[in-house]
């Protein structure tokens, strides 16, 4: 074994080919490079036994460093989600006691639907948590991406005292909770939901069916004929500019909220 050793020791020679002794060795080990940054000096800090308060002075700047770097890839995620991101589905309807409806909403189920494949593909995720007090619940959406930041988004909705159909406590403490949940992640996201459903027309390169000249000539009279103004109805209606561009599926929309309206002033 100790001629093994010598020969191993004998192959340490430099570029002439003398061999070197531990002395001429030892400057080599000292040229190492040490680590640089932040990094680099913590290491050089814990070896030269540093006092605890500069100690932590650089963990804390270090921890700043890290939440600033997390903080951009959360940004270029979240720009990139709602750069693909469709609008929402209003599938949910809210009517008086006569059945008339009163609003359209996006139910949170298709919420999520709609959003998880886009916030899979940039690394987000979202989890809630509730708080039931003061006769209101209270939800924290907190929206992470896999670089480590986590946004959060809060939303308060009163649980009523009582529902169209007699719902119980539970069920109308869970309507608040769902409430709550759908305007937190839209508000944490900034999502807009939508009365018609032309995004799969879209994304396949297709217009939506518009109503007929004949159909938009009809609107238009009823319209003007209560005063209204046409591009105030067509964009409260569905985002467009004139009767021309109503997607057919909102005709019928169209004629009920302008025979409301007559209804109204007769």
């Amino acid at each position: 074994m100790k001629e093994i050793e010598r020969i191993e020791e004998s192959i340490l020679v430099d570029e002439t080919g003398k061999q070197l002794t531990q002395a001429d060795i030892k400057p080599i080990a000292k040229a190492v490079p040490q680590p640089t940054g932040i990094d680099g000096l913590i290491a050089m800090a814990i070896n030269k036994d540093l006092d605890m308060d500069k100690l932590d002075r650089l963990l804390a700047i270090k921890e700043r460093e890290e939440s600033k770097t997390e903080y951009a890839a959360f940004v270029v995620a979240i720009s990139q989600f709602q750069a693909h991101c469709p609008t929402v589905k209003k599938t949910g309807t809210v009517t008086d006691k006569n059945g008339r409806q009163i609003y359209t909403y996006p139910k949170f189920d298709s919420i999520m639907k709609t959003i998880q494949p886009h916030m899979e593909k940039n690394g987000l995720s979202v989890r809630f948590n509730s708080d039931i007090s003061d006769g209101k619940v209270k939800v924290h959406c907190m929206v992470s991406h896999a670089g480590g930041h986590t946004d959060d988004s809060y939303f308060a909705c009163p649980i009523e005292a009582s529902m169209a159909g007699g719902a119980n406590a539970s069920q109308r403490t869970a309507s608040a909770n769902s409430f709550a949940k759908r305007y937190a992640i839209m508000n944490a996201l900034n999502i807009a939901g939508s009365d018609y459903d032309d995004d799969d027309a879209q994304i396949l390169g297709a217009e939506p069916e518009t109503i007929t000249p004949e159909q938009a000539a009809a609107l238009r009279d009823r319209v003007a004929a209560i005063d209204g103004d046409e591009g105030f109805f067509c964009n409260w209606l569905c985002k467009v500019d004139s009767f021309e561009d109503i997607p057919e599926r909102m005709l019928s929309k169209a004629k009920k909220a302008i025979k409301e309206q007559e209804g109204a002033r007769s």
